[in-house]
């Protein structure tokens, strides 16, 4: 994240990324998506940053809730880009994947070694 932070700075753009003291804990808080937003908006009031060439920034969790920042009212029309990698969609499969040890495949479910990435099994 901070090579991909570091290539977007060398090419003009600002991104936010946000880590809080509750994902930090590994839990998971609602009330972040509306701090991303708060966040942001601190960031585009920074005289150094182009508005126009920012946007957010977030793996997992946090692409999640990038995505979910970039949806609020309050920032929705000024965010240029959210870059997500990996982000989850539900909680539940989220969980499900996680207790399992599997992930879904289409129809089936495949073994997955949790944070390792994908099986090679």
């Amino acid at each position: 994240m901070a090579r991909l932070g570091s290539a977007l700075a060398h090419s003009g753009l600002t991104a936010l990324l946000y880590w809080s003291p509750a994902m930090r804990d590994l839990r998971l808080n609602p009330d972040d998506a509306e701090d991303i937003a708060l966040a942001y908006e601190w960031l585009l009031a920074q005289p150094y940053v182009d508005e126009t060439r920012s946007g957010l920034i977030g793996k997992c969790v946090g692409g999640a809730f990038a995505l979910l920042a970039a949806a609020r009212p309050r920032i929705g029309e000024r965010v240029r880009f959210v870059a997500a990698f990996a982000p989850y969609c539900s909680m539940r499969t989220l969980v499900q994947d996680i207790a399992s040890a599997s992930r879904a495949n289409g129809a089936t479910r495949e073994p997955w070694a949790v944070g390792r990435g994908p099986s090679t099994s």
